[in-house]
């Protein structure tokens, strides 16, 4: 019998432990936290058992960063295993026991340090070539055109990098609903699916905001860690990002929690992936006769200490545009918050009382240094008032850092009633005067000529320039990349340009059109798929692996193609070839087979085809059976494979 090398790859976040039923950190100058990880393997002894080696590599252990401290570290195992830590942290046995566990004993100190974001500029022109990967999709932060085209649109004549993350980080909290009575809590699903859905849990928030930032040139990484919930009031399982500067490193955002450029102490990270489809552990092993059984990660995490509240940050101040109103009157309420420092800072407002708000209670707000800005919800009275009754109510707001602020609603039958509109444009004529001064004299669109390339063609970039200003537009400059020409937007006139990009030395990448002058600077965002050749892929395979001889059966799985492929011909063993004159994307596939074909053989799908260009391709799968009850003869004709 030969010996089995075994892989197995496990997703694993379980077990959390109490805390504390506080609100929550996010005031605190620090915690010193006890974490703990452990987990065991155990092993089911079938006949003459004999193990090389069992192996586990661990990617989830605290580390050090600007804002998380190490204080103490223990890596732990029984017996005793051979140990080495770099990136993972892994545990090798060579002798067979009944079990195995494994863990990690930490002293962690967390800091709530902001982070002093200066201006950057966006677009990133200049990227380190070791932070690319960072801007490309991967398995689950997949990029398609519904997320380039609004991630570009949310970006539109943004100057300043944080300002770009801030709108694209607000857009997702806003507008994906957080859920986690949904199948994405058990599996978790690509950025394009949560786009489409508008739901999601925190990995694929997150996922779908790194999604968005790497459409439009931004380096961004997922992080996977612990953080402290008031749901539950508890440490649990817990994903978010965190996005490159050039001046700073890498800065955290918590799309879930609304925290942009700083979280709160709770967090613990415990790593950094290019994917959220990251394993945390992962097991191998050399042996025979024996089942590995490994078992559930257990995480948990006891605050030891806090430190002092740290002082209110903001000048938060809440004020009614409309008081003393009659019922149903849709009230306005302004809050005004004002940046004390010299750096880009964010924050969330919340609003603690109103009577009836026309929209969700939170906002984020984004602030560049020392500014001053104005924030809009509309409140709306009771319909139904006692004629003898004069009400009031409590407007409340709070922002992350502890700043409050309240104000008192006056109402009653005798006072006018405000309308939907009233309130509308009170608020309309307060931001007019705060309004963003930039011109949209000049639209910029592009598209690329096909959806995917291969990389022997060149790509070819449409661009339109669209005059949508009172004046002629002079000497605007559009380059993609090194490729640059010089044209002029006459009054409510448009220009079209071509530009051709030779993909021999390309990869897959978002590409940045810009189009400037002494007065515009703005951009235009493509994804650029190209593929070297197809590659086609079987999965969600399902068969009955244990058979009796001469026993029919049906194999099914899904064909996937990127691309289109062509004059596809499916060879299975023991069956006619299936042929499949185009596929590209998903097809089902169930075939019906006879065990008797695969007495000493496996399952072998063969797969030719052709790309566009007409270039053969072919790929092979095998997958392994048990025919049980074999006759002699049909042992004597498979040898001879007369079957």
């Amino acid at each position: 019998m030969k010996k089995k090398l075994l892989l197995l790859f496990l997703l694993l976040f379980i077990k959390v432990s109490l805390a504390a039923p506080i609100n929550d950190y996010n005031k605190v100058s620090y915690l010193d936290m006890t974490f703990k990880l452990s987990s065991s393997i155990d092993i089911e002894k079938i006949s003459n058992p004999n193990l090389e080696y069992i192996t586990t590599q661990l990617i989830l252990f605290p580390i050090t960063d600007q804002r998380q401290e190490i204080l103490s570290f223990d890596i732990n195992s029984n017996p005793q295993a051979k140990t080495s830590q770099n990136k993972e942290i892994i545990y090798t046995w060579n002798e067979l026991y009944d079990s195995y566990s494994f863990g990690i004993d930490a002293n962690i100190k967390t800091t709530n340090n902001l982070i002093k974001i200066k201006h950057s500029d966006f677009p990133i022109n200049e990227l380190d070539e070791s932070l690319q990967e960072y801007t490309q999709f991967t398995e689950k932060i997949d990029i398609n055109d519904d997320i380039s085209n609004k991630a570009a649109e949310l970006v539109r004549g943004k100057k300043d990098l944080f300002e770009a993350t801030f709108s694209i980080a607000d857009w997702v909290k806003t507008n994906i609903k957080y859920d986690l009575n949904t199948l994405t809590a058990e599996s978790v699903q690509k950025s394009s699916w949560v786009y489409a859905n508008k739901e999601g849990v925190c990995d694929e928030m997150t996922g779908l905001f790194i999604s968005m930032l790497r459409s439009v040139g931004i380096p961004a990484r997922f992080v996977s860690g612990m953080v402290y919930s008031n749901v539950g009031h508890n440490f649990g399982n817990h994903g978010w990002a965190e996005v490159y500067f050039p001046d700073i490193g890498w800065v955290p955002f918590d799309v879930t929690f609304g925290q942009y450029g700083w979280i709160d102490p709770s967090h613990i990270k415990l790593s950094d992936s290019l994917d959220s489809a990251t394993y945390s552990a992962k097991y191998s092993w050399k042996s025979l006769g024996i089942e590995v059984n490994p078992q559930e990660l257990e995480l948990s995490t006891k605050v030891n200490s806090a430190g002092n509240d740290i002082a209110p940050i903001f000048n938060v101040q809440v004020n009614l545009l409309e008081d003393e109103v009659g019922p149903g009157s849709y009230v306005p309420i302004e809050v005004t918050v004002e940046n004390p420092y010299d750096f880009y800072i964010s924050t969330s407002l919340i609003i603690t009382k109103a009577p009836d708000l026309t929209e969700k209670n939170e906002k984020q707000i984004f602030l560049k240094p020392r500014e001053k800005k104005n924030i809009f919800w509309i409140t709306k009275t009771p319909s139904s008032l006692n004629n003898n009754f004069l009400y009031t109510s409590e407007i409340g707001v709070v922002d992350t850092f502890g700043s409050k602020s309240s104000t008192t609603l006056q109402y009653a039958s005798k006072y006018k009633k405000i309308t939907l509109d009233d309130a509308k444009a009170l608020i309309s004529e307060i931001e007019s005067n705060d309004a963003n001064t930039y011109s949209d004299s000049l639209l910029l669109r592009c598209s690329l000529s096909k959806p995917y390339y291969y990389s022997i063609e060149t790509a070819q970039v449409n661009c339109k320039l669209s005059n949508l200003g009172t004046q002629e537009i002079n000497n605007i400059n559009i380059c993609l990349l090194s490729n640059c020409q010089q044209t002029n937007v006459l009054l409510n006139k448009d220009v079209d340009l071509t530009f051709n990009l030779p993909l021999a030395n390309k990869s897959s990448s978002t590409l940045v059109v810009n189009a400037k002058n002494t007065n515009i600077n703005i951009n235009n965002y493509l994804h650029l798929k190209v593929y070297d050749q197809p590659n086609i892929k079987i999965t969600s395979i399902e068969y009955q692996e244990n058979l009796l001889y001469n026993e029919d059966f049906d194999i099914s799985f899904v064909l996937t193609s990127d691309v289109k492929v062509k004059n596809l011909k499916l060879k299975i063993t023991g069956q006619q070839s299936l042929v499949i004159e185009e596929l590209k994307g998903s097809k089902d596939i169930i075939v019906s087979l006879n065990s008797k074909h695969f007495i000493n053989r496996p399952i072998t799908i063969e797969l030719e085809y052709e790309d566009e260009f007409n270039r053969p391709y072919s790929q092979k799968y095998q997958y392994n059976v048990n025919i049980q009850n074999v006759p002699w003869y049909a042992k004597l004709l498979a040898l001879f494979r007369l079957i």
